[in-house]
C-alpha cells in the first residue's frame, strides 16, 4: 500500500473514533490518539470540521466538481476488469454517483469466494467535505447490521490513496421491476413494503435517517427478500449544520419526485422525512404511478411551489384498469394509510415508521387502523368485514352505532385545534426517542437517558394527548430505558402503558399484547418472575388467538415465555417453547434465514443446560452454517454464531478451538466496527475467558480491562455490560491472588446491581456471594458471614437459581474456618438439599457434599464425613466420566480425609491420579499442585518418621502452601489444619 494509502487508514480510523465521542470528549480524545503528530491533528480536525458543516455539501464541493470532470474521463479508463482495490478485484463497474464510483469486485486473496459493491471516491473529488461525508457514510453502514439493509463488509484505502468500502453486493431487481416481472398480488406487496419499513425503522434505532428512500433503492433477491441500498445521503439524528435548502438543491443529494417537503425548504430533517420516503414507495407500489409528477430536472422554486399547493390524489382515484392493485381494494384503509405517510406537514405523519407498519399489519389482519379516527361507525364497519355471517341479524344495532357515530365526529370536529397540538407533542417526542438500542450504537448512547428523562417529565406535563398517542409513547419510552439496562425506570411507565391500553381495548387488543410482553420482559430482567410470568402468557395467549401460529410477534412470545422458564432453570419446560418458535420461524422465514438462525441460538443455549451439549454444538454449528452462507464467513452476522460457538466450546473445556473462534469473532467486529465498538468489546470478553481457561491468563486480565475501558466509554453507566466485565476482571484478579483488587470490583458491581436490577435479584445475590468468598478468602470471616446470611434471607428453596445452595455451602465454609462445625454441619446439609432438589446428580452435588464431609470432620464426626465424602467421591466420578472432565477434585479431598486418619495407603492411588491430572493444566491449578505434593510428602514422613528429609520435605511443601492466599480455604480438612497451626 502506498505512504498515502497508509496515512489515509490512519486519519480514517481516528476520524471515526472522534467522530462518534460526545462533543465534549473530542478534544481530549484528539490529543490522546494523535499524540505529538500535529499533522494528523490537523488533518482530523479538518474532516471533524467539514462533518459537521457540510451536511448536505459545502461551497468548497464546487470547487472539486472541475477536476473531477476533469478526471472522469481519466477515471473510466482506470477502473478496469482485474484492478486490485485491497482484497478485491473489479469485475466491472455498477453504477456512478455524486461523489463515487459503484464497481462489482470479487474475493482477491483466496481466503474464500465473495462478490461485493465496490464504492471508491471519485479522483478530484477529494476535499475536505466529500471524504467526511465519505468516511461517514461508511461509519454509518458499520451500525447498520440488519436482515434487509445491505451491509457493509470491508473498508480501506485503495492503492493510490483513495478510500473504499465493500457492500454486500445485491443479485436482485428494483422493487417496481421484481413486483411487476414476479405479478405480486396485493399482500405479498405490503409483505415486501414491510420488510423495508423494518430495515428504517432498525436505521432510526440507530439514530440514523436514511433520506433518499426511492424504489430503485430497493431491491429484491432470487429469494424474494428486500435490501434497502445507498444511504450516502444518510444522517445521523441530533447531527448538527443542516444545509440550506439552496446549498441542497445545488448539489442534488436526494431524489426530486420522493424528497420530502421540509427536504427542499431545507428544514430539519427527522424520522418523518422517512416516513414520507416510504409513503411515495407504497403509493408506486400500489397505484403504479408516483405520487408527486414533478417532471424533469425542475428547479428549485418550480419544486417548492408545487408542493406547497399540491397534495397527492388517493392512490384509489389515480390507479389505472391496468394498475398492480385494483382501485376498489385500495379504497378506504390503503388510501388513508398512504395519504397520512405522505401528509405535506410533518407532525400530522405517522410518528414513527413502526407506526405504519402497524397500520399496514392491522390492514393485512382486518383490524382497525390508527390512521382513522377511531369511531364506533368505522369498527362497526371493520365487524361487518369479519363477521359477514351475523351481520344481518344485528342490523338494528348498526344503526345505532351509526347515530352514535355522528355525535362522535361532531365531539372530534370540536378539539380539531387541540388534537394537532398534541400530535406536534407526539411528533417531537417519538422523533426523540423511537427505538434506540445501546448493544449496537457508539458515542452518542450515554445522553440518551437525559433525554428520555426529560421526555418523560414533558410527556407527564401534557394533559391533553389522547390515550391511544399516550400509550404508545409510555411504551416506546420504556421500551428504550429497558434497553439502556435502566428497568426501573422501564416499569412504571411500561405499567401506565398497559393500564391505558387495557381501558382502551379491554385487554384483548394486540396493543395491550405489546405492553404485556413487554412489561413481562422487564420484570423478567428484574428478576421478578412471579410477575413476569402472568405478563408474557397472556401476551402468548392473545397473540396465538389473534395472529397466524407463525407470525413474528408469536414467534418472539415462545421464545420470551420459553426464557422465563429458561432462566428459572425449568429447562425442559422450555423445551418445547422453543422447538415451537424453531418451527414456526422455518415455516414463515425458510430454514435458511436469518432469523431461523437466530433462533436456533436460543434453542441450542436450553439444549446446553439440559445437558445436550451434542445438540447443541450441532444448533450453534447449523446457525453458523447459516450465516456464512447468507451473508459470508467474515460477516458481522457470523461473527455472532462465531461467538456463540466459541462459548459453548469455552464451556466444554475446548479452550483451543474456543479462542481459535473467538478470535475470528472478534477480529471481524473490529474490521467493521472498528476497535473501539462495543460489540467489539463483547467478543473481547468472551475471548478473555477463553484464554483464561486456555492458560494465557495475562492476555485474559488485559482483554478484560480493555473491554471494561471500552463499555465504559460507550455505553450508559447503568449498562448491564460494563457489570459483566467487571464480573470477569472481578475472578481474573482473585485468581491471580490480588484480592485487594477483586474486593474493589466485587463492591463497585454490587453497587451497580442493587441500583439498577434491586437487592433480590439472582446476579445481584450470586454477586453478593462472590464478594462473600473473596472475604472469606481474604480471612474477614465476620464480613463475609453477614453477606452470607443477608443471601439466605432473601432466597427460597424454590429460587432456581442456586444463589441459596451457594450461599448455605459459602457459609458453612465460614462457620469451619472459624471452629463453629456444629453449625457449619447444619448449613451444609442445607447446601446438599437444595442441589439435589434443584439439579439431581451433577457436579454442584458432588461439590456440596464434599464441603459437607469438611463441616463434619471439623465437628468431630469423622464416621459421617468419611460416608460423605465417599458418596462426593464416587458421584464425581461418575460426573467427570460422563462429561469429560478432571477428576483430581474429588480425589484430592478423599485423599486428604484419609491421610488425617493415617491411612495413606488408601490414600495414594488418590493422590496418584491428582497429580497426573494436574500435570496437564494450567497455572491456576497451583493449589491443587502445591496439596498433593504436601500430602506426598505427609505420606512419605510417616512412612518413614527417622528420615530427616522426608520432614524437611513437609515443611517445603507446607511453605508453598501457605504462599497461596487462601490455602487454607480451598484445601481439605486435613491440610487446611495444618496451614493453621502453622500460622503466625
Amino acid at each position: 500500500m502506498s505512504t498515502g494509502g497508509q496515512r489515509w487508514r490512519q486519519v480514517g480510523e481516528v476520524f471515526d473514533r472522534v467522530a462518534d465521542a460526545p462533543p465534549e470528549r473530542r478534544e481530549s480524545l484528539l490529543d490522546e490518539l494523535c499524540g505529538a503528530d500535529a499533522a494528523l491533528r490537523a488533518e482530523v480536525g479538518a474532516l471533524l470540521r467539514a462533518d459537521a458543516a457540510a451536511a448536505g455539501f459545502d461551497d468548497g464541493i464546487d470547487s472539486a466538481r472541475g477536476a473531477a470532470a476533469r478526471a472522469w474521463h481519466d477515471e473510466a479508463e482506470s477502473e478496469t476488469a482485474g484492478r486490485r482495490v485491497g482484497p478485491w478485484r473489479v469485475v466491472r463497474e455498477i453504477g456512478r454517483g455524486g461523489m463515487g464510483v459503484v464497481l462489482l469486485a470479487e474475493r482477491a486473496d483466496g481466503q474464500y469466494e465473495q462478490q461485493a459493491a465496490l464504492k471508491l471516491i471519485k479522483r478530484g473529488m477529494d476535499s475536505e467535505a466529500i471524504l467526511a461525508r465519505f468516511l461517514r457514510e461508511r461509519q454509518i453502514l458499520a451500525r447498520l447490521e440488519h436482515p434487509h439493509i445491505a451491509r457493509l463488509l470491508d473498508g480501506g484505502i485503495a492503492g493510490d490513496g483513495r478510500p473504499y468500502f465493500a457492500m454486500e453486493y445485491v443479485a436482485g431487481e428494483p422493487l417496481l421491476d421484481w413486483c411487476r416481472t414476479h405479478g405480486t398480488k396485493l399482500d405479498q406487496r405490503i409483505a415486501l413494503f414491510l420488510e423495508v419499513c423494518a430495515a428504517v425503522q432498525f436505521a432510526h434505532s440507530q439514530l440514523v435517517v436514511h433520506r433518499d428512500i426511492k424504489p430503485s433503492n430497493i431491491l429484491i433477491t432470487p429469494a424474494g427478500e428486500a435490501r434497502l441500498l445507498d444511504f450516502g445521503i444518510a444522517k445521523a439524528i441530533g447531527q448538527g449544520g443542516n444545509a440550506t435548502a439552496t446549498a441542497l438543491w445545488r448539489d442534488r443529494p436526494l431524489t426530486p419526485a420522493y424528497a420530502a417537503p421540509e427536504q427542499i425548504r431545507g428544514d430539519p430533517v427527522t424520522v418523518a422525512t422517512d416516513v414520507h420516503g416510504l409513503g411515495c414507495v407504497l403509493y408506486e407500489l400500489l397505484a403504479g404511478r408516483r405520487a408527486f409528477d414533478v417532471g424533469d430536472m425542475p428547479t428549485l422554486d418550480e419544486l417548492q411551489k408545487l408542493l406547497a399547493v399540491t397534495a397527492p390524489r388517493a392512490p384509489s382515484t389515480v390507479a389505472a384498469h391496468d394498475a398492480p392493485v385494483p382501485a376498489k381494494a385500495l379504497r378506504g384503509d390503503l388510501d388513508t394509510i398512504v395519504l397520512k405517510a405522505l401528509h405535506r406537514d410533518p407532525v400530522r405523519r405517522y410518528v414513527t415508521v413502526e407506526a405504519l407498519a402497524s397500520d399496514l399489519y392491522r390492514y393485512l389482519h382486518g383490524l382497525p387502523i390508527s390512521a382513522r379516527r377511531d369511531n364506533t361507525a368505522y369498527r362497526a364497519g371493520k365487524f361487518v368485514g369479519r363477521h359477514r355471517a351475523g351481520v344481518v341479524a344485528s342490523a338494528a344495532a348498526v344503526v345505532l352505532l351509526f347515530a352514535s357515530a355522528v355525535f362522535a365526529l361532531w365531539q372530534a370536529r370540536q378539539k380539531a385545534d387541540e388534537a394537532r397540538e398534541a400530535q406536534e407533542v407526539t411528533n417531537f417526542l417519538a422523533g426523540l426517542f423511537a427505538g434506540a438500542d445501546p448493544e449496537l450504537a457508539r458515542g452518542s448512547k450515554p445522553s440518551a437517558q437525559d433525554l428520555l428523562d426529560q421526555g418523560t417529565e414533558k410527556l407527564n406535563a401534557q394533559t391533553d394527548i389522547g390515550p391511544d398517542v399516550r400509550a404508545r409513547l409510555l411504551h416506546t419510552i420504556a421500551h428504550t430505558y429497558s434497553a439502556l439496562g435502566v428497568y426501573d425506570r422501564a416499569a412504571p411507565l411500561e405499567e401506565q402503558a398497559l393500564a391505558v391500553r387495557r381501558g382502551q381495548s379491554g385487554g384483548t387488543a394486540l396493543d395491550t399484547a405489546e405492553s404485556a410482553d413487554e412489561l413481562g420482559m422487564i420484570q423478567l430482567a428484574k428478576g421478578d418472575y412471579d410477575r413476569a410470568e402472568p405478563l408474557l402468557r397472556e401476551a402468548l395467549q392473545t397473540r396465538c388467538g389473534k395472529l397466524a401460529s407463525d407470525d413474528p410477534a408469536v414467534i418472539a412470545s415462545l421464545g420470551n415465555v420459553a426464557l422465563l422458564l429458561q432462566d428459572r432453570g425449568d429447562f425442559a419446560a422450555a423445551d418445547p417453547l422453543y422447538r415451537q418458535a424453531l418451527d414456526a420461524s422455518a415455516r414463515r422465514f425458510g430454514e435458511d434465514s436469518a432469523e431461523h438462525a437466530r433462533r436456533l441460538d436460543d434453542y441450542a443455549t436450553n439444549l446446553d443446560n439440559l445437558g445436550r451439549r451434542p445438540d447443541a454444538e450441532a444448533a450453534y454449528r447449523r446457525a453458523l452454517a447459516i450465516r456464512e452462507k447468507r451473508f459470508g464467513a467474515d460477516s458481522a452476522e457470523a461473527a455472532v454464531s462465531l461467538q456463540n460457538l466459541g462459548v459453548h466450546l469455552d464451556q466444554d473445556g475446548d479452550y483451543p478451538r474456543s479462542v481459535a473462534l473467538l478470535e475470528r469473532a472478534q477480529a471481524i467486529r473490529a474490521r467493521i466496527y472498528g476497535a473501539e465498538h462495543p460489540l467489539t468489546a463483547i467478543s473481547m470478553l468472551a475471548l478473555a475467558d477463553a484464554c483464561d481457561g486456555d492458560q494465557q491468563a495475562q492476555r485474559a486480565l488485559d482483554l478484560a480491562e480493555r473491554a471494561l475501558a471500552i463499555f465504559r466509554r460507550s455505553l450508559p453507566q447503568e449498562h448491564q455490560k460494563i457489570s459483566e466485565a467487571i464480573n470477569m476482571l472481578a475472578s481474573f484478579q482473585y485468581e491471580r491472588g490480588d484480592i485487594a483488587g477483586a474486593v474493589a470490583s466485587y463492591r463497585e458491581l454490587l453497587l451497580r446491581s442493587r441500583k439498577t436490577l434491586g437487592e433480590n435479584h439472582p446476579d445481584t445475590l450470586t454477586i453478593t456471594n462472590n464478594l462473600a468468598a473473596v472475604l472469606l478468602h481474604d480471612h474477614r470471616y465476620d464480613e463475609a458471614e453477614h453477606l452470607l446470611r443477608d443471601v439466605l434471607s432473601r432466597t427460597g428453596a424454590d429460587n432456581g437459581q442456586g444463589a441459596d445452595s451457594t450461599a448455605a455451602q459459602n457459609l458453612a465454609t465460614v462457620l469451619c474456618m472459624q471452629g463453629r462445625g456444629a453449625e457449619a454441619v447444619t448449613w451444609a446439609r442445607k447446601a446438599v438439599a437444595l442441589q439435589a432438589a434443584r439439579a439431581g446428580a451433577s457436579a454442584n452435588l458432588a461439590i456440596a457434599l464434599r464441603s459437607l464431609g469438611f463441616a463434619e470432620e471439623v465437628a468431630g464426626d469423622a464416621d459421617a464425613a468419611e460416608s460423605d465424602f465417599r458418596a462426593s467421591l464416587a458421584l464425581g466420578d461418575y460426573i467427570s466420566a460422563t462429561h469429560g472432565i478432571d477428576r483430581f477434585n474429588w480425589h484430592l479431598a478423599w485423599a486428604d480425609f484419609l491421610v488425617g486418619r493415617h491411612r495413606c495407603a488408601e490414600a495414594a492411588p488418590s493422590i496418584a491420579l491428582s497429580l497426573a491430572e494436574l500435570a496437564k493444566v494450567n497455572e491456576s491449578k497451583d493449589i491443587n499442585k502445591a496439596e498433593a505434593i504436601f500430602l506426598t510428602s505427609l505420606c512419605e514422613a510417616e512412612a518413614d518418621t527417622a528420615n530427616a528429609g522426608a520432614a524437611k520435605s513437609v515443611t517445603v511443601a507446607l511453605a508453598r502452601l501457605h504462599a497461596i492466599p487462601g490455602a487454607d480455604i480451598d484445601t481439605g480438612p486435613t491440610t487446611s489444619r495444618y496451614l493453621k497451626a502453622a500460622s503466625p
